[in-house]
């Protein structure tokens, strides 16, 4: 099980699905104030090398992030 460096606290009982867990036990410290968790940690591995994408992972969802961003500027 995972523990929170700062509390001890056991966060997960696995390291499946950690990611909604671990949102909801942070949610808990924000009180009132608006707060999202985005969890861009994973990435796709590309085998090969493309003419817009290196060989290795991804980075897909920062790429996303920064896209999605960008257009609601718009």
């Amino acid at each position: 099980m995972d523990k929170s460096a700062e509390t001890g606290h056991r966060i997960t009982a696995s390291s499946n699905g950690g990611a909604i867990t671990a949102a909801m036990y942070k949610g808990e410290f924000a009180g009132d104030t608006p707060w999202v968790h985005l969890d861009i940690a994973g990435t796709r591995w590309a085998n090969e090398d493309r003419p817009y994408l290196a060989k290795g992972p991804t980075g897909n969802p920062v790429r996303a992030l920064i896209h999605l961003l960008t257009h609601l500027r718009e």
